[in-house]
């Protein structure tokens, strides 16, 4: 499976809109100390929703290849 696939999946498992792809493939590739933290401004979705999201992509990524 394709890490975008892998994605797709996470985002639609984890109720995150599909209009966040661009930003969770870029968060893919990047290793999670470089991500943005929290703001605290109850954003939606918060980075730590998108940071689920990643997590749970590379888990299905990961476990399927």
């Amino acid at each position: 499976m394709s890490d975008d696939e892998a994605l797709k999946r996470a985002a639609e498992q984890l109720a995150v809109d599909e209009a966040y792809l661009p930003e969770l493939r870029t968060m893919m590739k990047t290793d999670r100390a470089a991500w943005r933290p929290c703001c605290g401004l109850l954003c939606t979705p918060c980075v730590l929703d998108l940071a689920r999201v990643v997590d749970r992509a590379r888990a299905i990524a990961g476990g399927e290849r």
